[in-house]
């Protein structure tokens, strides 16, 4: 019997494409698919049974790890491993070979625990050798996981492992060892025959519906699950999807956006009104084969599946983790990149970076500014070269006479001056500081944000027109602030004035009150020195016995 193990739709791919293409075995064939992949996924199970490709198609039910500090971590595997060994023992001893898609699960654990020999699918394209990736996140989520992780070698370390099925082209060639054997997607789905392409896509569900099969321009923007892994509010998410949507997609073609599979909370219809939303759970792998033509632009985070549709796109922009964070400045990196357009000429210079996220102005620059290599040479090193521009963070004593591009700091001679206009009219004014560079160059450059809901003018002014304009702004905003607290002070007036007239109601209405109370005080007494209140006097209380008893 062979046993398959799969957690994601991405695993779940390279277990039915193993199956599919690679086992000749005979004998059984059984895959178990993860709880977590079927929580959102009430169709998968029922399309993988009826596909006939296994024999076997169960539901593994996950073994959670504990989130409890300071907690025993030998203990915690055994319990783990005890609990699958209750649930799955048996059947796992009966196989003769087992294929596990990523071991950085319970199943992992029990089978390094047990000491039993398994085949490792890595965990996405090219995750292999990037497994600090994994380690990271699953650091975030949980911390006994990620010291289980390392103290048993998991992630496709461990000795218990005897060949690592991964894309050797999307690997660190430094790290690909002599267990690693070639298990490349794209190249597997191109040996297929069309009816094994579509059973893998009615597998996943596809939707014929949703993807344009004409030769029409169109870009993709694949998302990530920032806020089921809890490292960003879906604010923040929608934030920088919309960021990174802006700068590089073009507006005349239709936008196709591909949900993570475990992105499920966000809802970008709502945000990207006039894009396609396809479906989260169709692996991205499958994009080639559900339309005829290719995307201009794929447009993602930091994500190696991306990779894997080479041959469907035209240009492909990813970055590295770092974008995270520094996603924040693009306006920034833009307005470099249109500087830099501006100021080309015949005489090649050199780009240095230092303290910046040198891969999110690239991607900008093979954006904006195709043809950028004629003009410029980017260095790894400072070669100190007269025409070398050193674009950075914040300029320092080295460079203080070199030519420099500061991202952050104070006003220079020169300034690339960056106002953002947002959509309730507020401005937002930064600018770059430039020194020691040619001050002949004049430019101007607008671009509207569509969904960001912001527009952007960036132009090169000297410091004193930039500080003129900065103390235009003060005082136009100064000059606003104060009709506005004229008016709230108008306002404040006009309360005080009706509160006073309240209170002097009040006060008039307490001296009548007092008059009223004391005639009524005066009438009662006068009442009760009557002779009739003093004659009735015993049948009045008589009669409060009499009450009292009933």
């Amino acid at each position: 019997m062979d046993f398959y193990y799969a957690m994601t739709n991405y695993q779940l791919l390279e277990c039915i494409i193993h199956r599919m293409n690679l086992n000749n075995h005979k004998g059984e064939k059984v895959i178990y698919v993860s709880s977590f992949l079927l929580n959102n996924q009430s169709k998968l199970l029922k399309n993988l049974k009826d596909s006939c490709l296994f024999d076997k198609v169960e539901i593994y039910e996950e073994t959670i790890f504990s989130h409890d500090k300071g907690i025993n971590i030998s203990k915690e595997i055994k319990r783990i491993s005890n609990d699958v060994e209750k649930k799955y023992g048996k059947v796992i001893k009966k196989a003769q070979n087992i294929y596990i898609a990523q071991d950085a699960d319970a199943l992992g654990v029990y089978l390094v625990d047990k000491g039993i020999n398994y085949y490792y699918f890595e965990d996405a394209c090219g995750a292999y050798t990037n497994s600090e990736i994994l380690f990271n996140i699953i650091k975030k989520e949980n911390i006994n996981r990620n010291i289980i992780m390392k103290k048993l070698k998991l992630a496709g370390q461990s000795k218990y492992v005897l060949k690592v099925f991964c894309d050797l082209e999307c690997q660190k060639k430094e790290l690909i060892n002599n267990k690693c054997t070639d298990l490349s997607i794209k190249k597997e789905l191109k040996k297929m025959t069309s009816n094994k392409i579509q059973k893998l896509l009615k597998i996943y569900g596809y939707n014929s519906k949703k993807y344009n099969k004409t030769s029409s321009k169109k870009d993709l923007l694949l998302t990530w699950h920032y806020n089921n892994m809890r490292m960003m509010t879906l604010k923040e998410q929608y934030l920088f999807f919309t960021t990174l949507t802006d700068y590089f997609h073009d507006y005349n073609k239709q936008l196709y956006i591909k949900p993570h599979p475990s992105d499920i909370q966000a809802k970008y219809k709502n945000i990207f009104k006039d894009a396609t939303i396809l479906e989260p759970f169709l692996p991205s792998e499958l994009l080639p084969y559900c339309t005829d033509d290719k995307y201009d632009v794929a447009i993602t985070n930091w994500s190696t599946s991306i990779y894997g549709l080479k041959t469907s796109i035209n240009q492909i922009i990813n970055f590295d983790k770092r974008i995270d964070n520094s996603y924040i400045y693009f306006d920034k990196y833009y307005a470099i990149v249109m500087y830099l357009k501006h100021n080309k000429s015949k005489d090649i210079k050199h780009l240095f970076f230092h303290e910046i996220n040198e891969i999110q102005l690239v991607r900008m620059l093979e954006y904006y500014f195709k043809d950028y290599k004629k003009y410029y040479i980017i260095d790894e090193n400072d070669k100190s070269n007269e025409e070398t521009i050193y674009i950075m963070n914040k300029i320092d004593n080295n460079t203080v006479d070199k030519k420099v591009i500061e991202l952050n700091g104070s006003l220079s001679t020169n300034n690339i001056y960056i106002e953002r206009k947002l959509k309730n009219k507020k401005k937002e004014i930064t600018f770059i500081g430039l020194y020691n560079l040619d001050d002949n160059i004049e430019f101007m450059e607008e671009k509207m944000l569509k969904y960001s809901k912001y527009s952007l003018k960036i132009s090169l002014k000297n410091s004193v027109d930039l500080v003129n304009y900065l103390y235009k702004e003060f005082n136009h905003s100064n000059t606003k602030n104060e009709k506005i607290i004229q008016e709230k002070n108008k306002i404040i007036d006009l309360q005080q004035e009706s509160l006073q007239k309240y209170q002097a109601r009040t006060s008039e209405m307490e001296e009548n009150n007092k008059d009223l109370i004391k005639k009524m005080n005066q009438q009662m007494e006068e009442i009760h020195n009557t002779t009739s209140w003093k004659i009735t006097k015993p049948i009045r209380i008589i009669a409060d016995l009499i009450r009292k008893v009933s």
